[in-house]
């Protein structure tokens, strides 16, 4: 059974035409609304098919699909500073929500974070949220439990796909953890 058969109107299945839009030149915003506007999944992909790799829509410097591109202040007006960020303060954050104005160039990447941890509570379902010495407070994203206690140490990686993995000096298991602030 293929996986818009199984899964019909899931978000995923108007990837062609996010696709389309990516890697292709120029494309009328009526034509990707008229296949938009289709409620059968299989005509709305053979519409977006039909669109092909010679049509989707111009690049836009604006994160807001449909929105207005940014504007750039005016020679009377000044631009606020840049956030200066170090890697530490970056690291995990790529999933919180910052404000629109807020995007900047990305600093160095790191690989791993240690620092010790101020604090733990329950985060419902089981999970625990831990917020580090820095600041930033990680949450469990599986229900395994968890032992730490203000004044551990953990280390923070990236893990695969977008994730990141929480290890103690207790055991050598990886917790899956997500980043919340």
């Amino acid at each position: 059974m293929g996986l818009l058969a199984k899964y019909p109107g899931r978000a995923w299945a108007v990837a062609p035409a996010v696709l389309v839009a990516a890697f292709a030149g120029t494309a009328t915003a009526q034509s990707l609304d008229a296949c938009r506007q289709m409620q059968d999944p299989q005509a709305r992909l053979a519409c977006y098919d039909r669109l092909g790799p010679a049509t989707a829509l111009p690049p836009t410097d604006s994160p807001h699909v449909g929105g207005s591109r940014p504007v750039a202040p005016s020679a009377g007006t000044h631009a606020a500073p840049p956030v200066v960020t170090t890697p530490e303060q970056k690291f995990g954050a790529e999933n919180v929500r910052q404000p629109a104005a807020a995007a900047a160039p990305r600093p160095q990447e790191i690989e791993a974070l240690t620092a010790q941890v101020a604090s733990v509570r329950q985060a419902g379902m089981g999970r625990i949220a831990v917020t580090l010495s820095n600041g930033q407070v990680w949450r469990q994203t599986e229900t395994v439990r968890l032992d730490l206690s203000a004044g551990d140490t953990v280390t923070i990686e990236r893990g695969a796909l977008g994730s990141y993995n929480l290890l103690t000096g207790r055991t050598s298991r990886l917790y899956k953890v997500e980043r919340t602030q």
